[in-house]
This record gives C-alpha cells, sequence and structure tokens, in this order.
C-alpha cells in the first residue's frame, strides 16, 4: 500500500505598498515563493505549497489580484488625506479670520488714538494763533501807547509823570480840565 500524501498548506498572502519591477521567484523547501519588489522598499511575498495532485482536487480559494489590494488601498488613502486636508484648510481659514478680526480691531484703536492726537495738534495750533494774535495787538498797543506819551512828553516837558497819568486818564473818561 502506498504512502499518503501530505496534506499542505493553503497559500499565505502578505500584501504591502505599490509593485516595482519584475517579480523573484524562489523556492522554500516545498513551497514555492514569489516575491515582488514595492516602492519605498515593501515588499509582497506570495507563497504557494507544492501539492501533488492525485484523484479529485477541491477548487483553491480565490485571492484578490495584489493591484486591486493597493488600489483600493490607494483611494482610501487619498479619501483620507482629502478629508485631512479640508480640515486642515478649515482651521486655518478660521485662524486667519480670527487674527483679521483682531488686527482690525488694534487698527481701528490705533486711528482713534491717531485722529485724537491730530484734533489735540490742530486745537493746540488755533490757541497758538490766537495767542499771536494777542502777543501782536498788545506789542501793537504798547507801542502806541509809548509814541502818544512820547508826543505828549515832547508837548509838555516840564509837567511831572503823574500829571502825565491824571491828563491821560481824563482825555479817555472825557472829563475836561
Amino acid at each position: 500500500m502506498a504512502p499518503k500524501a501530505k496534506a499542505s498548506a493553503p497559500a499565505h498572502l502578505v500584501i504591502t505598498g505599490k509593485v516595482k519591477g519584475p517579480p523573484k521567484i524562489s523556492q522554500d523547501g516545498s513551497a514555492v515563493v514569489v516575491k515582488k519588489t514595492l516602492s519605498d522598499g515593501a515588499t509582497v511575498e506570495e507563497k504557494f505549497p507544492k501539492r501533488r495532485v492525485r484523484g479529485k482536487q477541491k477548487q483553491l480559494k480565490q485571492l484578490i489580484p495584489a493591484e486591486d489590494v493597493l488600489r483600493t488601498i490607494e483611494e482610501a488613502s487619498a479619501v483620507v488625506a482629502d478629508t485631512v486636508r479640508a480640515e486642515g484648510d478649515r482651521k486655518v481659514d478660521a485662524i486667519n479670520s480670527f487674527a483679521n478680526k483682531l488686527l482690525g480691531e488694534e487698527l481701528e484703536k490705533a486711528n482713534k488714538q491717531i485722529d485724537k492726537e491730530r484734533a489735540r495738534a490742530r486745537f493746540q495750533a488755533g490757541r497758538v494763533v490766537a495767542q499771536k494774535k494777542a502777543t501782536k495787538a498788545t506789542k501793537k498797543f504798547v507801542r502806541d501807547a509809548s509814541d502818544a506819551a512820547q508826543a505828549l512828553a515832547r508837548q509838555r516837558p516840564q509837567q511831572s509823570f503823574a500829571d502825565f497819568v491824571t491828563s491821560r486818564l481824563n482825555s479817555e473818561l472825557g472829563i475836561d480840565t
């Protein structure tokens, strides 16, 4: 009687990353190993046990092709990346609008302060102009009074200062002496 064939292990598949370059086929004991190099150093390793075919064989499990799995992973990661990017853009926009609002408030305060200072400067300038006019008028009055006093002194050289003041006040008040 012939020895029975050993039942072999089912196929084992490990998938990570994108396939890059041709596959490398080797043998590990009685199993055939197919290695595919992926981008960024990742690999796909498929082990197919060697089977002796005797009699009826049950159908092997259908495996999903690695390209389909990778495409599905890429689509899912693209969706996640778009969601994260949209969330980041929303946060950046919110921060920018908040910063613009704060900056606008600070600029408004600064403009109000500048307007106050300008108004104060205009007021002070007006006061200075008024004071200059008053000073000019006072100087003119003093000069005219001095000229009048000198003219009167020339007319009455023998008159004392007290008599001069009294006559001047009387003339301005309209009193005849």
